[in-house]
Formats: structure tokens, C-alpha cells, sequence
């Protein structure tokens, strides 16, 4: 126990120091050009400091740390794509990447304030789009992990936000577009809309490569043609997802036919 103890402590300060130093970078131009990121970076910096290096470990951050990261957040969403902005985003960045791990994680709520944070900051039409052509279908998948999590915890208008921001960057997985159509067919973070299900839906299809969520998104579709009483299209796409050897679209099948 007192070799953890140390290996705790050692580990802890290594992190200290590390977050000290990126933090302590002396960029003039954002310490000239954004005097109110400046003050809030310092008060951060006052506690993760001391607390990255404590050997008693970390509780959840005080309410003045939430303060300071919805004051950096508010700076970064106003000032979006300049120096001050990207400065409060990667200050926010950074905490969260240290406190990843932290046993506390979750506990603190962090990761849901981190999956909302993901949400609120992406860009319509952008997302991923820095990624390498050999990197961007993991990134789309992580961001489907996000919406997967923002449902969870019930954060359903921000679950609905970040889909919409990804199926409009092209998402090449398809896993957005199929995110996005659920929301519109059950009404989930916006107004329910089936036609815009249905189109999502359709997208999704085009791009997704595997055999399950091929299947959910074909099964989507016959129940998304059915509420709108289109039984022809219905059964149409029950049959597609019958011929994949699904046994409960094969019911689905014969339950549709049964009604027209």
C-alpha cells in the first residue's frame, strides 16, 4: 500500500508539473488580446496545480472550478476560431484530458459535462474534418460513442445537436445519420418528423457497412413508412431485412402483410 501511495504521489506530480508548464507557455498574444481567458486560466491553473499533486487524491472539483469552465466555455462558443477562443478550448481541453482517469471521473459528473462540452462545441458541417483519411472513421465513430452518452444521460436535445452537426460533415460511417434519424422518428432532443427520419435513415444506409446496424436501420425504415401508413415501402424494406435471415423482421414481414 505505501509503494501505491508513492507511485500515486510520484504520478500525481509528474501531472502537476506537465499541466504547469503547457499552461505557463507565455503566448503575449493571448495574454494581450484576451485579458479575461488570462484571469480564468490562472484560477484553473490555482487549483489543478495544487490538485494534480496532492497525495490525498482528488475530490470533485469545487463550484468555483465549474464557474471558470462555463466561463471559458462562453468565451470559446463567442469568440469562435480566434485566439481567445481556441486558447479557452484548449484550456477546457486540458482539464478534461487529465482528469480523464481520475477515479472521480465520473463520479463528479465530469464525463457527462465533458460529452455536453463535445456537443455544444462542434462545428455544423465540420466535424472530424481534421482527421486523416485514415483516422476519420474512428473519429466519426468516437463522436457516435458521444450521442450514445449524451442519450444515456438524457441529455436528448444535445445527443440531437451533435447527430445533426455530424450527418451534415459527411459522416462517412453512416452511424450519425442513423443517429439522427432515430431522434426525428421518435421525436427524441427535437419534433418528431418522419419524412426527415425516413431521409436520414436512407442516408445511413448508403454508408453503413455492418450487418447489424444495417439490419436496425432497414427495420427503422419499415417502421418509419408503417406510422405514416405507406405499407407498400414498408413491407418493401421488411423483406430487405427478412433476406438478411433476421427472424424477428421475418414476423415484422408476415405481421405488415397482414395489415394491408
Amino acid at each position: 500500500m505505501k509503494q501505491l501511495l508513492i507511485f500515486l504521489l510520484l504520478i500525481s506530480t509528474i501531472l502537476s508539473k506537465a499541466f504547469a508548464e503547457n499552461l505557463s507557455e507565455k503566448d503575449e498574444q493571448v495574454l494581450q488580446e484576451c485579458p479575461d481567458y488570462a484571469v480564468l486560466k490562472k484560477q484553473l491553473e490555482d487549483w489543478m496545480i495544487p490538485a494534480l499533486a496532492s497525495p490525498h487524491g482528488i475530490g470533485c472539483p469545487p463550484k468555483s472550478v465549474d464557474l471558470i469552465l462555463s466561463k471559458l466555455e462562453k468565451i470559446g462558443v463567442e469568440n469562435r476560431g480566434t485566439v481567445c477562443g481556441n486558447a479557452a478550448f484548449g484550456s477546457i481541453i486540458a482539464f478534461y484530458a487529465f482528469f480523464n482517469e481520475h477515479p472521480n471521473y465520473g463520479m463528479c459528473g465530469l464525463g457527462k459535462r465533458q460529452n455536453l462540452f463535445e456537443a455544444k462545441v462542434a462545428t455544423e458541417g465540420a466535424v472530424c474534418e481534421d482527421s486523416t483519411s485514415d483516422e476519420i472513421s474512428d473519429c466519426f465513430f468516437t463522436v457516435f460513442i458521444t450521442i450514445g452518452k449524451l442519450k444515456l444521460y438524457s441529455e436528448m436535445d444535445a445527443a440531437f445537436e451533435l447527430a445533426r452537426k455530424t450527418a451534415n460533415s459527411n459522416d462517412v460511417t453512416g452511424f450519425s445519420q442513423m443517429a439522427l434519424g432515430g431522434a426525428y422518428l421518435w421525436g427524441n432532443g427535437t419534433n418528431k418528423d418522419v419524412p426527415l427520419a425516413i431521409k436520414w435513415y436512407k442516408e445511413a444506409l448508403e454508408k453503413l457497412d455492418e450487418k447489424d446496424k444495417r439490419i436496425h436501420a432497414i427495420i427503422a425504415l419499415s417502421v418509419a413508412y408503417e406510422e405514416i401508413g405507406d405499407y407498400k415501402n414498408a413491407i418493401k424494406y421488411s423483406q430487405q431485412c427478412a433476406s438478411l435471415g433476421d427472424e424477428d423482421c421475418k414476423k415484422m414481414l408476415i405481421r405488415i402483410e397482414d395489415l394491408s
